[in-house]
């Protein structure tokens, strides 16, 4: 076990490094990533026990039916018969418990976003989750009014709750032919955040968080609006990147984005740690490829058995030799032809007519040595 921190005081933004300020954006730029660690196996066959690490955990929610409508009616008298029409209700403002609100009084805003957390619909309970942020975002569309053909109204509004918090999972892992892959199987809420600032130590198996250090807050990012600076050509003028691009997302692609910022940071913790703390990464078992022989011996038999039964002919041929009073190694005879032979020998020779013959007949020819006195002259 080791020990993970995390700066910061429960209901205050904790303040991100640009190492997490990079994966934030990397998570809502590019939420078709899958934001996957990459842990070390060497052999590319390797499994872990359960192990785990506090990550970030999202949510989003549809809260269209939350957004109050209220619109003013007018009685000023005027020639024209709507304006003068005491029914008439014109400006409408359209606003959530949070505060968030779009209004036709107002600028022409197509899109509002706020990190306010205040009066959460779906999040309220921020003593039990350690909440990062909490985003509310509003979209409106805007239609030509039917009476002049000149006013502009607010015709639908779409509004979206978004929380991000700490949590901890536990996963199972493995790395089979060298690919990586690994499951959630078990997420916690009880991350607790200490009321003091500083570093607050947490029990936690694997590596801990990295928003220790000087950079933007989190909540900053869900600061803007997307305005409607010109109806007739539709000129929309974004107050930042990240309002501009929020603009355009639907609410199931805001749920996805949110997944992906979240894979993302949990990503980055998982990678970088806390620098005032040694990383303990999760230890698993490594395998490896061993070639060996296996010998089976029962396709032994045979050359064991004729090996053993040309050392027996060996060893008989050797024995009955040695009975019979011949030399026990014997070689061509056609050497005793160069020796004088019998008058059978010479007689059979005779026949011969060629060298070849000569051999044939010394295969075939049985002789032997025998002693007999030698002479010479002095």
């Amino acid at each position: 076990m080791t020990y993970s921190n995390f700066a910061g005081e429960l209901g205050s933004s904790p303040q991100i490094d640009q190492g997490m300020l990079g994966a934030i954006n990397t998570g809502i730029f590019d939420f078709g990533d899958s934001h996957n660690v990459s842990p070390i196996c060497t052999t590319g066959n390797c499994t872990w026990p359960r192990y785990t690490s506090i990550g970030v955990c999202s949510q989003c929610f549809d809260v269209t039916t939350q957004v109050d409508k209220s619109c003013q009616t007018s009685t000023t008298n005027a020639s024209d018969a709507d304006t003068f029409n005491p029914n008439l209700e014109r400006p409408c403002t359209y606003r959530l418990l949070n505060g968030l609100k779009i209004s036709e009084s107002g600028p022409a805003d197509a899109f509002v976003m706020s990190p306010n957390t205040s009066d959460s619909i779906n999040f309220g309970d921020q003593n039990v989750r350690a909440y990062l942020t909490i985003l509310s975002a509003m979209n409106a569309t805007w239609t030509v009014d039917g009476t002049d053909q000149l006013s502009y109204v607010i015709s639908d509004v779409n509004a979206t709750e978004c929380g991000v918090w700490l949590c901890e999972r536990t996963y199972n892992g493995s790395v089979t032919n060298n690919t990586f892959s690994e499951q959630v199987v078990e997420t916690s809420t009880d991350v607790e955040l200490g009321h003091q600032t500083g570093f607050n130590v947490f029990d936690y198996q694997a590596i801990g968080t990295a928003f220790e250090g000087s950079g933007s807050d989190i909540v900053g990012i869900w600061t803007g609006y997307v305005r409607v600076g010109n109806f007739f050509s539709e000129l929309i003028i974004p107050s930042g990147p990240y309002a501009s691009f929020l603009y355009s997302l639907d609410f199931d692609g805001l749920s996805k984005m949110m997944n992906s910022l979240a894979a993302s940071m949990t990503t980055h913790i998982r990678k970088t740690g806390n620098v005032a703390e040694a990383r303990v990464p999760a230890v698993g078992t490594m395998w490896q490829d061993v070639a060996f022989v296996q010998v089976q011996w029962a396709w032994i038999t045979l050359p064991a058995a004729l090996l053993a039964l040309a050392l027996w002919l060996l060893v008989v041929t050797a024995v009955v030799n040695s009975r019979q009073g011949t030399k026990l190694w014997k070689g061509s005879s056609i050497a005793a032809f160069y020796h004088p032979l019998s008058t059978d020998g010479r007689h059979v020779l005779k026949e011969a007519a060629h060298p070849r013959r000569v051999h044939r007949v010394a295969e075939d020819l049985n002789v032997r040595w025998t002693e007999k006195e030698c002479f010479t002259t002095i």
